[in-house]
Parts: C-alpha cells; sequence; structure tokens
C-alpha cells in the first residue's frame, strides 16, 4: 500500500492532484490511499512516517509548505517530498529540505508522472535497503531483504537471516529497533521483530516465517498486524477467526 498525503490549501488543486495521482496508478498493480490536508499544522499533527509520499504547496496560511518540510526533516523523517507551487523563487530552499521535485502550477500530468517514478523508484531502493549495527565493537551492515526476523534471549539479540545462519551478540530490542524500517519490521511481541516479508502464513495468533518458523502475535499487537499485512499485499492466508 502507498500512502500520499497532500498538503495544499486550494480545493481545485487537491481535487487536480487526486485526479492525476488516480490516473497514474490506473494501469497499474500498486494499492494506494491518499489523504489530503488543508495546512501545514494539520499534517504535522499526523503520524508523517506513515505517508510514503508527499505533495505539498508552499504558499499556505499559518505555516507554509517550506517551514512545515524542515520541521518535518528535523523529525529525521526522510520521505520523498514534492512541492506543487506558484512560487518559483522557492526552489533553490527546496535543496535544503531535500525536496525530491519541485513541480510549478498549473501542474501537468507529465510533471506528476515524472515525480511519481522518481518517488516510487526511491521507495524501492529503501525497502531493500540496509541497516547497521554495532557488533562486537564493530559496524556490520544488513541488507533487510536478509532478514527473518529478531528476538531476544536472556540479553542477547539474534537476527535470524535468510541463509539459517544467526548472528547473537549483547544488545536489546528497544535500541535495535529505532534503526529499522518501521513498513518492513513489525513487533510482534515484546521480545520479537519480524520482516513482514518474510512472513508466508498467518494462523490466529501465529506468524508462519520462510523458514517455517512459529512467532507468536501478542494479543495487543494482532490487529495492527493484520493491518500491516493488508497494507503491504494482498495478503490471501491471513485466518482472522482465532479465539482472542
Amino acid at each position: 500500500m502507498i500512502k500520499i498525503a497532500i498538503v495544499e490549501n486550494e480545493p481545485q488543486q487537491i481535487k487536480t492532484s487526486k485526479e492525476m495521482i488516480e490516473r497514474y496508478f490506473k494501469d497499474t498493480s500498486y494499492r494506494y490511499e491518499i489523504e489530503a490536508f488543508e495546512n501545514g499544522y494539520d499534517f504535522l499533527e499526523e503520524n508523517m512516517t506513515s505517508f510514503d509520499i508527499i505533495f505539498m504547496d508552499i504558499d499556505m496560511p499559518g505555516i507554509n509548505g517550506m517551514e512545515t518540510a524542515t520541521k518535518i526533516r528535523q523529525k529525521n523523517i526522510q520521505t520523498p517530498l514534492i512541492f506543487v507551487t506558484n512560487l518559483p523563487q522557492y526552489a533553490i530552499d527546496g535543496y535544503k529540505v531535500n525536496a525530491l521535485d519541485f513541480i510549478l502550477k498549473p501542474m501537468t500530468f507529465a510533471d506528476l508522472s515524472l515525480a511519481m517514478k522518481r518517488a516510487l523508484s526511491l521507495i524501492s531502493k529503501e525497502e531493500n535497503g540496509e541497516f547497521v549495527l554495532n557488533i562486537h565493537g564493530a559496524l556490520t551492515k544488513f541488507k533487510a531483504t536478509d532478514v527473518l526476523y529478531i528476538d531476544m534471549s536472556k540479553h542477547d539479540v539474534n537476527i535470524h537471516k535468510s541463509d539459517n545462519t544467526t548472528v547473537i551478540f549483547r544488545s536489546s530490542l528497544n535500541k535495535i529497533e529505532p534503526l529499522l524500517d518501521k513498513r518492513i519490521f513489525f513487533k510482534c511481541n515484546s521480545g520479537c521483530i519480524v520482516n513482514l516479508n518474510k512472513i508466508t502464513y498467518m494462523k490466529g495468533d501465529i506468524l508462519i516465517m520462510e523458514n517455517q518458523d512459529y512467532i507468536t502475535i501478542s494479543r495487543s499487537k494482532k490487529k495492527e498486524a493484520i493491518s500491516k499485512l493488508n497494507d503491504l499485499y494482498s495478503f490471501t492466508n491471513i485466518n482472522t477467526n482465532s479465539h482472542e
């Protein structure tokens, strides 16, 4: 599921942007969701990390788009950001907030298509990206695609990999979790973080991983797990008729 935010105070521009995005996705296999915000304040109050792409105007009342973008980046949120504006003088400032694109109004479908292509390419690279952990005093790089799940045994963290090897080192999930992409990794109980892409089946309170390991979902996390899997892809093997 690709979640797109439109931060724009002009109703007609919101309508136009939505129609163009829908047209772009029409003949693709992507599942998507669009949510509009009338100003920067409303967007900043949201869970901004849940969005994959942000389209933002600059000339908005209260707090303008550049100020909003600055606050987003200050929270270390690097979501692809596309400005759609009638203020070309802000183009250089766009680089300061690592904007992916700067589109002048009136936006054309060609403008949007190019920006969407770049944003989706960037998202795809991130989903196959890497994270780095300090293991036994050395920085060790992991590809998200190589990790099945991460759990604890006493004071040790165990990283279970797709090649059936396990990396064991002294740490805690609380230290590791902030380093992981929340679109890919999910803490399903107090002692385990799973890679959502490596789940082959879910039945009741059990996740079955690619290597056939069984992982228990805590009762408080079950609804969130189902929601994340449904957002990720059409997960036909989910059985929601478990005993609560």
